[in-house]
């Protein structure tokens, strides 16, 4: 994670994209003047800040619902996140793979909660 937070790509600040379980991390990698870009609080709704931690970095924390962005913020988001998959600076967790037919796991797996990344439902 250090090494990734002083990568010339993101000259002068981080965006992290989750504020909850890994915040005490977030915080850490956070470059000085960075920004938070939070979008889910992983089931804590609650989570106290570590103010004086991110006071000191000057940080700023975004809130960000995906429903209420405006369209060209969201054709913007859809260019940089295609950028960097296509040249492999970022890669998307994809926990399991299933075929349609398959639905009914599918929702159970997603119930159960123990997914580490994406579940894909392969439409025909």
């Amino acid at each position: 994670m250090e090494r990734a937070c002083s990568s010339r790509a993101w000259p002068g600040r981080w965006d992290l994209h989750a504020l909850g379980a890994n915040l005490e991390t977030d915080q850490q990698a956070l470059a000085p003047g960075g920004t938070i870009a939070a979008y889910a609080s992983d089931g804590d709704p609650g989570r106290p800040l570590p103010f004086r931690a991110l006071l000191w970095k000057n940080a700023t924390i975004h809130f960000v619902l995906v429903y209420l962005v405006s369209p060209e913020a969201n054709r913007h988001a859809v260019r940089d996140l295609t950028t960097h998959l296509s040249s492999g600076a970022l890669r998307h967790s994809i926990a399991r793979r299933l075929p349609l037919s398959e639905i009914i796991e599918a929702h159970e797996a997603m119930e159960a909660g123990h997914l580490n990344g994406k579940l894909i439902l392969d439409v025909p």
